[in-house]
């Protein structure tokens, strides 16, 4: 019963932390020509990267026994440092201004956020 319990749990938290920000940011930065075709993209990636960790979790777990998490644990944390450096604020901002910022993040004049210490402190 502990494992199914820690399986829900993991599931719950995560439908309410990292879950729906591929959809929540794919919805802010794309105008509604855009949205259908970035929203597929983002689900055909989301699937590809759900099979391939189903594919590889019972060599990780046969591999690292009681420590399997840990590399999931390590990837989760790199997205949040990089969610923290690459991923611009929208809050408030129209869409122009979050494509102008985008643009000017992919050519390298900018970067999009505070600097690393002011977003987690």
């Amino acid at each position: 019963y502990i494992e199914v319990m820690g399986v829900l749990s993991y599931v719950a938290f995560f439908e309410f932390g990292l879950g729906p920000i591929p959809w929540a940011i794919t919805a802010e930065l794309f105008g509604a020509v855009e949205r259908a075709t970035a929203m597929g993209a983002c689900s055909g990636v989301n699937w590809v990267a759900n099979f391939i960790v189903g594919l590889t979790f019972p060599a990780i777990n046969a591999a690292l026994g009681s420590y399997t998490f840990l590399p999931f644990a390590l990837v989760t944390f790199i997205a949040t440092i990089f969610s923290h450096i690459y991923v611009p604020e929208t809050k408030g901002k129209t869409l122009p201004e979050i494509r102008e910022t985008m643009e000017k993040i992919r050519c390298g004049h900018t970067t999009p956020s505070k600097p690393l210490e002011e977003n987690f402190f």
